[in-house]
């Protein structure tokens, strides 16, 4: 059921007179997140927006103007349950719980839990002492009796909050001072300039997001000025079905994959994908995946890269004020065709750390560092082993309502028992993204 737009702009400033009787001088630091909140609200920074607002009630703000804003921001991100919980508190006010009322039914429609709307649309209409919300809520009540029609919308436009379909674009240019070869994977000792495009699109078929079937689809692109033999696209798209169980957000799904080298066919691939994600405590958070490929070589030099990969990932995220950590596990199990005298089968370890901070509403910047071994199956007397260190460092600069500009660094090394792997590689990126929803 497309739902209609939460009744906001008529409350805008009434929320925000409420807040300013308070006392400036009790809440001094609490309004100054409110007003940067409300800053960042007001721009479709929601993600913001609710940071701003949540520090501001951490430090002490307790009205219906910051839980009312609050729980919009987080129903314009999804986070259903936290929306909720923001919304149960403007039920505490008289003139904003017919209102609570009305989103907190909203929400139960986004949760699939029909019989709890109606009780909650039938609260918003008896505490409603607005022609608006009463209007909105009996729509909604007799959009729930059986057989009846979806509630009349007054454009065709959807609202944000009704939209299934998001989208994101970046492109970018940089230089690389030791290229690695895509397919062998060995450095080349050529340096060149490169331009990077990645696209991705994603929405909802049927149901929610939180319990439905969805359809991803990105396009990247890799393409470098002189060693044009390197040159790597790749098309992925993916149906998945997502369900909560518990406090676990889950999905399982299958993908195809294909790909060009050099503008020529280089591989298709297959998989199957199974994930899940919860929170831990208020501010931690824990995600896993498995992940099944078989790869298909589509020219008959690659054919020794035809096989399977089996992958397992664990993510640990904290976040702690302005800063966030992730931390990463990943294990890769590969079984290639091979060729004679080298193994692609390498069995990969990885572990990973990215710490980031926001230093300003626009500005964010972090470190990532990663750590790879790669053991090879032994060929006669010779076994491979991998050791690869990458560290990268970012900067990231919101320069529109929904622009970014992030400038790179990377440095990679890598020491291998094959002496013509071991190799440093230093690259540079500055690259401009969108996202669309």
């Amino acid at each position: 059921m497309r739902q209609p737009p939460f009744v906001v702009c008529k409350f805008a400033v009434w929320v925000v007179l409420v807040f300013m009787m308070t006392p400036l001088t009790v809440y001094a630091d609490a309004h100054n997140q409110f007003v940067r909140g409300t800053k960042a609200f007001r721009s479709d920074d929601y993600q913001q927006a609710a940071r701003h607002y949540e520090q501001a009630r951490r430090e002490g703000m307790d009205t219906a103007a910051l839980h009312y804003n609050l729980g919009v921001s987080y129903y314009k991100l999804r986070e259903y349950e936290k929306a909720e919980r923001s919304f149960k508190h403007t039920l505490n006010y008289p003139d904003m719980s017919a209102l609570g009322y009305y989103n907190l039914g909203l929400i139960s429609l986004k949760q699939n839990k029909p019989e709890q709307a109606r009780t909650r649309f039938h609260n918003a209409l008896n505490a409603s002492r607005d022609d608006k919300v009463t209007r909105l809520a009996r729509a909604q009540l007799n959009a729930l009796q059986p057989g009846a029609r979806k509630p009349a919308r007054r454009s065709s436009s959807p609202t944000k909050s009704a939209r299934n379909w998001t989208g994101y674009a970046s492109l970018g240019g940089g230089y690389d001072d030791n290229v690695s070869n895509t397919a062998t994977n060995r450095n080349s000792a050529i340096d060149d300039t490169l331009i990077e495009f990645f696209g991705l699109v994603n929405g909802t078929l049927t149901g929610t997001r939180t319990d439905g079937i969805s359809l991803n689809a990105s396009i990247y692109a890799l393409e470098y000025s002189d060693f044009d033999t390197n040159d790597f696209n790749q098309a992925t798209l993916m149906l998945r079905k997502n369900k909560k169980f518990g406090k676990w957000r889950t999905y399982a799904g299958g993908f195809t994959k294909y790909s060009t080298l050099n503008s020529d066919s280089y591989q298709s691939e297959y998989g199957a994908e199974i994930a899940g994600r919860r929170k831990l405590t208020k501010n931690t958070s824990v995600r896993l995946r498995y992940r099944f490929h078989y790869i298909k070589s589509l020219k008959s030099s690659f054919n020794y890269l035809e096989g399977f990969r089996n992958d397992f990932r664990v993510d640990h995220i904290t976040r702690m004020g302005k800063n966030k950590l992730k931390l990463r596990y990943l294990l890769e199990l590969d079984d290639r065709d091979d060729l004679p005298t080298e193994s692609y089968s390498p069995t990969r370890n990885t572990v990973r750390a990215v710490l980031s901070r926001d230093f300003t509403r626009h500005w964010n910047a972090g470190i990532d560092i990663a750590y790879r071994n790669a053991d090879y199956p032994r060929v006669g007397n010779f076994r491979r082993t991998d050791d690869r260190v990458r560290t990268q460092a970012f900067v990231k600069r919101k320069i529109a309502k929904k622009w970014e500009i992030q400038g790179k660094y990377r440095f990679t090394s890598t020491n291998s028992t094959d002496p013509t792997r071991s190799a440093d590689s230093n690259r540079v990126m500055l690259s401009v993204s969108r996202v669309f929803n």
